[in-house]
C-alpha cells in the first residue's frame, strides 16, 4: 500500500471505550508518499534521490524574464527547476503548482481512490516537502569552499558525498535494529 498519512477509522475500542492502539487494518490510507515521490522520478528523470544531483536547473535567463513577467514560466512537460533561488523563487512556486495539479488530477481520474479528506494545501505542502529534499540533495552534491578558500575537488567531493551516505546508511541501520529489537520485545 506505501506510506503515507493516515486517518483512524475507530479510536475507541468497541466493548470497554478504551483508546486503542492504531492498527493497520483500522486505518484509511489519504495519501501516499510514494505517488508523489513517482510523480518527481517521472517528471525529473531521476531514480533515486542522490541522482537527482544531476539535475539541471533552468535557465536563469528564462527564470529571471518569468519573475519579471516576461517569460512563460515552467514547463510541465520539461521540467527544471531554480536551484539556486529556492523555494522563494516565483519559478519554482509555479513549478510546484503544476506538480499539485498533476497529482490531483491523476487522483480524479482514478475511480478506485479515495482521498476523502485531503485538501490541495495538503497536497501542495507535501510536494514542497519533497522539493525541499530534492534541493537538499542538489545542494549537497555542488563542490563547497573550504576555510582556505579553496573550492573542493573532485576527489575531496566525492569522499564528502560518501562519507554523509555511510553516515544516512548507519543510522538507518540502527534505528531499523532499534524498531525491529522493539517490535520482537513486545510482541
Amino acid at each position: 500500500m506505501g506510506v503515507g498519512i493516515w486517518e483512524r477509522d475507530n479510536d475507541t475500542d468497541p466493548v470497554d471505550g478504551k483508546i486503542s492502539r492504531p492498527r493497520t487494518r483500522n486505518l484509511t490510507p489519504i495519501v501516499r508518499q510514494d505517488e508523489i515521490r513517482d510523480l518527481f522520478k517521472e517528471k525529473f528523470g531521476y531514480v533515486e534521490d542522490e541522482d537527482f544531483a544531476d539535475h539541471t536547473p533552468a535557465d536563469q535567463e528564462d527564470v529571471d524574464r518569468f519573475i519579471h513577467g516576461g517569460g512563460s514560466g515552467p514547463d510541465i512537460d520539461d521540467l527544471h527547476l531554480d536551484c539556486r533561488r529556492g523555494k522563494g523563487s516565483g519559478w519554482n512556486k509555479m513549478a510546484m503548482e503544476l506538480m499539485v495539479d498533476e497529482l490531483m488530477e491523476k487522483v480524479k481520474q482514478d475511480p478506485d481512490r479515495r482521498w476523502p479528506t485531503l485538501s490541495h494545501d495538503v497536497v501542495e505542502e507535501l510536494v514542497w516537502n519533497r522539493f525541499k529534499r530534492l534541493m537538499t540533495v542538489w545542494r549537497d552534491a555542488r563542490p563547497k569552499t573550504g576555510v582556505d578558500g579553496a573550492m573542493e575537488d573532485l576527489d575531496e567531493l566525492e569522499r564528502r558525498l560518501n562519507d554523509s551516505r555511510d553516515d544516512k546508511l548507519k543510522v538507518y541501520r540502527h534505528f531499523t535494529r532499534r524498531n525491529s529489537v522493539r517490535v520482537s520485545v513486545y510482541d
